[in-house]
Parts: structure tokens; C-alpha cells; sequence
């Protein structure tokens, strides 16, 4: 990366290994982290809405140019952010007690 930036590249390199695993049948929905959960509908819209304003957003496919991700996928996962820094990662609620 030209700013120098470890962190995207280790999110990255986490990202692309996960795929890998679940592509190569080493892997499935089930083993992914608990980090992979998804956030409610109207987050997911509002997240959604951010990046079809975005400069960065092209084609029907909805591809960001910065992280490569296909948005309609991404921002429904609670981990993720965007990284432009136009919306951010959500921590995941605590489990609900009875």
C-alpha cells in the first residue's frame, strides 16, 4: 500500500485467506469467526446508501474501487468498515440472557 498502512494490509490478507479456505472446500459458513455476523437491515441500508454516493462505488455490481468488495455483501457483515472511513465497524451485542 503507497500510505503505508499495515492494518489494511492485514485485513486484507485475513479477508483473502478466509475466502480461500471456503473456495477450496477447507472451510465452511459454520468455522468462519464470530466476528462475521450480520447487522440489522436498516444498518445495512443506511451503509448502503453511504457507498451509492460514493466516488469509489462503480458498476451495477456495486464494486468499491479501495477495498475491491462487492458492497451489497459487505455491508451487511458487522466487523466490516468502510475504508475511506465513511462508515464504521459495529461491535456485536452481548448474547441475550434469560
Amino acid at each position: 500500500m503507497s500510505n503505508g498502512d499495515s492494518s489494511i494490509d492485514k485485513n486484507t490478507s485475513e479477508k483473502w485467506e478466509w475466502t480461500k479456505r471456503l473456495y477450496s472446500g477447507k472451510s465452511s459458513w459454520q468455522e468462519f469467526p464470530e466476528k462475521f455476523w450480520l447487522v440489522p437491515s436498516s444498518i445495512q441500508k443506511s451503509r448502503l446508501l453511504v457507498c451509492e454516493s460514493c466516488r469509489h462505488l462503480k458498476g451495477a455490481v456495486k464494486l468499491c474501487r479501495r477495498c475491491n468488495c462487492i458492497m451489497p455483501f459487505k455491508v451487511k457483515i458487522g466487523h466490516a468498515s468502510c475504508l475511506v472511513g465513511k462508515w464504521p465497524s459495529i461491535n456485536r451485542p452481548p448474547p441475550e440472557t434469560d
